[in-house]
């Protein structure tokens, strides 16, 4: 049996006028190779919202992507 892990990573990622995609996507492979090294195998990326609330009625919309792992139970 399979159990399965969802980790929220931001979905943002600022560079600087210098670096290029390549600097923006080493973040999300930190992440990947750090539950790798736990156990866990990558399995998806899938982008969510979510809706904080930052005052009465106001609320303020975050995006992440979801990395899914699994690993044998």
């Amino acid at each position: 049996m399979k159990v399965y892990k969802v980790v929220p990573v931001s979905y943002s990622v600022v560079i600087s006028k210098n670096s290029n995609a390549t600097t923006a996507i080493e973040n999300y492979f930190d992440v990947i190779n750090q539950e790798a090294a736990a156990g866990w195998e990558f399995v998806s990326a899938t982008p969510f919202s979510v809706k904080r609330n930052v005052g009465k009625f106001k609320f303020r919309d975050e995006t992440y992507q979801a990395f899914i792992f699994c690993q044998e139970a």
